[in-house]
């Protein structure tokens, strides 16, 4: 993700904190730079279950916690496994453990899915 999406990201959300577009403050804190939106990151883990389940999968709750920054420019890598199936009748609940790692292979969040599938009639 660029920085210029990173910057309307963050303006879409209505969260313009400073770390999100000020260089010198990020420095300061001996970071490389500005560093991308949790929310963002949190909501690539989503995305990320809910396209691998399909279009018909409901969200049914999402936890994430960063583990590190985040930067704009940087190739991101998402990978995740199946930590738990259980079946409600009408609907199949998917549970996924996330993981976004930055190009050295550091750990920048990790995520809980929870998903509904809908079984077939």
């Amino acid at each position: 993700m660029s920085r210029v999406q990173s910057t309307l990201y963050s303006a879409a959300i209505r969260f313009a904190h400073q770390v999100h577009f000020d260089d010198e403050l990020c420095k300061a804190q001996g970071w490389n730079g500005v560093i991308l939106p949790g929310f963002l990151l949190g909501n690539w883990c989503l995305e990320a279950v809910t396209r691998t389940l399909g279009a018909r999968s409901v969200v049914r709750s999402v936890s994430f916690r960063l583990t590190s920054v985040a930067y704009p420019d940087t190739l991101h890598r998402i990978s995740g496994e199946v930590v738990n199936v259980e079946d409600e009748g009408e609907w199949t609940i998917v549970t996924c453990s996330v993981t976004v790692k930055d190009s050295s292979d550091n750990v920048v969040t990790k995520a809980t899915v929870t998903a509904a599938v809908p079984n077939p009639a």
